[in-house]
């Protein structure tokens, strides 16, 4: 059996049609209906949002209770977020990015680059270190 990875806007609206509920009670209803998935809160609180600002939804918040209730969504709406997941899902995060290989005068730049760091690092700590024996030598000239 496939693991999911995310809700789609389908469930994920499932579960809010099933009642008023708060954010954390949300997540909890996603954790018992789905304990594979690992959903933070922020990722419940950015789709309530969603589903607020869409034309394409009709959604309450109870502010006695702080309880969101979803009231309606038209069928576009989860084509069009199907089609944004779709589309999103091809891109990579930065981090999953492989950056192009360097070419030798870029490797032997960052290596100069890397000696110059590890140079002041070095002059900081031997000025630092200086300052601090010097200060002790006024301080012990004082009394």
């Amino acid at each position: 059996m496939e693991t999911k990875e995310t809700l789609s806007a389908r469930e994920f609206c499932e579960i809010m049609f099933e009642g008023a509920m708060t954010t954390k009670e949300v997540l909890q209803r996603i954790n018992q209906k789905y304990p594979d998935l690992d959903i933070p809160l922020t990722d419940v609180n950015t789709r309530i949002g969603t589903l607020k600002r869409s034309s394409l939804v009709d959604i309450e918040y109870r502010n006695h209770g702080r309880k969101w209730r979803l009231i309606s969504v038209d069928e576009r709406y989860y084509e069009r977020s199907e089609n944004a997941r779709k589309s999103s899902g091809s891109r990579k995060s930065p981090s999953d990015r492989v950056p192009p290989p360097l070419e030798p005068k870029e490797r032997e730049m960052c290596e100069l680059v890397r000696l110059f760091d590890k140079c002041v690092v070095s002059a900081r700590c031997a000025s630092a270190i200086g300052r601090h024996h010097s200060n002790e030598n006024q301080n012990a000239g004082a009394f």
